[in-house]
């Protein structure tokens, strides 16, 4: 795990995770690896458990092999379906489970890996959940404003606001990294790597001051600037 990225870190330990796996040797081995990342995590052994801790701990992901039993994949994708359809899901699958998995897909899953299980594999499944989690995550700017990550629009108490492209590319470059966005990351962003007048950013700060709360965007002067939450 030292190779993730300390951010993909940070959004999954928000999160809690389901394990369906009936083979105590590639379970051991997943709970070796994600014991220390995640809030919650959840193990069963059979498609009929998973579904009872599905429903009864709410688990944000779930990472299952395609051959279940009791309840199959297929009946258990369509139950969870039916309670979440924005639960992530990752699947192992083998080569004679080809036709089982092509009926799964059709369920909205995220993250597709053939066998056998590899650290490597498994870590793919975990890049792939933070970043999805990340992308859907809402930021609360101040008591009333609401903003989605990569989405051009902030949520106001009595209005929306439609960003521009400029303006929803410079609120990613906050939130992708929760740090301050220099003039460098502007400049190379927003204009393409272009020569911009120091007026032009001014103009362009402005306009987006007036979709933000009051005093939330702040200058770093020789820097550039920051988001105060």
């Amino acid at each position: 795990m030292n190779h993730l990225e300390q951010q993909l870190l940070k959004n999954l330990s928000q999160l809690s995770l389901l394990i369906i796996e009936d083979d105590k040797f590639v379970e051991q081995k997943i709970r070796l690896e994600v014991s220390n990342i995640f809030k919650s995590i959840y193990f069963a052994s059979n498609g009929q458990d998973a579904c009872l801790l599905f429903e009864e701990k709410k688990p944000d992901l779930i990472i299952s092999n395609v051959k279940l039993t009791i309840l199959d994949g297929l009946n258990f994708m369509k139950k969870i379906r039916a309670i979440n359809k924005h639960v992530q899901v990752a699947v192992f699958y083998s080569y004679i489970d080809v036709k089982e998995l092509l009926k799964m897909v059709e369920y909205n899953i995220q993250k597709v890996v053939s066998k056998p299980v590899s650290i490597r594999k498994f870590n793919q499944i975990l890049s792939t959940f933070s970043s999805n989690h990340a992308q859907r995550q809402v930021y609360k700017l101040a008591p009333s404003w609401k903003y989605q990550f990569g989405e051009p629009l902030i949520e106001g108490p009595s209005k929306s606001f439609l960003l521009t492209k400029k303006e929803s590319d410079f609120m990613t470059l906050f939130f992708i990294n929760n740090k301050a966005v220099s003039y460098i990351d502007m400049k190379n962003t927003l204009w393409n790597n272009r020569e911009i007048s120091s007026n032009a950013i001014r103009l362009f700060i402005r306009d987006v001051r007036k979709k933000l709360p009051p005093n939330i965007l702040r200058n770093i002067p020789g820097v550039g600037y920051r988001i105060v939450l």
